[in-house]
């Protein structure tokens, strides 16, 4: 399986990358553009844990929720709703 792991954010608020060590604390507080990033991130996101705790979903989409798990930032996808989806055509 392809896996893929968020290593540094850049949003342009910030103006620099935040590297991301998911066995140390960001206080995401004192970034706030990678805070809507990671929601942004989270709220757009199809992954989920199957019953046997195993992820389903594009690698990118499980790295993000996984970074956020890391962060311990909440996921906000059971409390929020989607209202569509519109596919990106790269043609």
């Amino acid at each position: 399986m392809n896996q893929m792991t968020v290593t540094k954010i850049f949003t342009l608020a910030e103006g620099f990358p935040v590297d991301v060590d998911q066995t140390k604390s960001i206080d995401v507080d004192l970034h706030p553009g990678m805070r809507r990033l990671l929601q942004v991130g989270n709220l757009c996101n199809n992954a989920f844990m199957d019953d046997h705790s195993q992820w389903i979903g594009q690698p990118t989409d499980i790295a993000l929720i996984e970074v956020l798990r890391g962060l311990s930032i909440s996921d906000e996808r059971p409390v929020s709703r989607s209202y569509r989806q519109n596919p990106i055509d790269t043609c």
